[in-house]
């Protein structure tokens, strides 16, 4: 059998995700700093962003930044991985005997 051709992707993933409002309370000291560094990024950069967008740029680095996360991300990642390629397996698999579908189906009959 011929060898299929690698399939490459690029290694960036640019395209957006869907945005999802959420509510959420937080201090007052952590709203002025988000405000303040929006101020920040326009003073140095030339562009205010929305305090939405600060957030949203905010967590993602904090959870990139965070080692335990990233450890936990990828476990669970390989587990889920683990799990999907154990029940294709097994759906690929015959088994003997008489199988549930007909004990279900049992006494389905409507009538007419």
């Amino acid at each position: 059998m011929p060898k299929r051709a690698k399939q490459t992707e690029p290694k960036l993933d640019l395209r957006e995700d869907e945005l999802k409002e959420i509510t959420v309370n937080i201090r007052t000291s952590v709203y002025e700093a988000i405000c303040e560094y929006a101020e920040f990024h326009k003073e140095t950069r030339g562009t205010k962003p929305s305090e939405s967008r600060v957030v949203d740029c905010g967590m993602e680095s904090f959870f990139e930044s965070d080692e335990g996360f990233q450890s936990y991300r990828k476990k669970k990642e390989k587990n889920d991985k683990e799990v999907r390629q154990r029940g294709s397996a097994s759906e690929g698999r015959k088994v003997g005997g008489p199988g549930n579908t007909s004990r279900l189906n049992q006494g389905r009959e409507t009538s007419p």
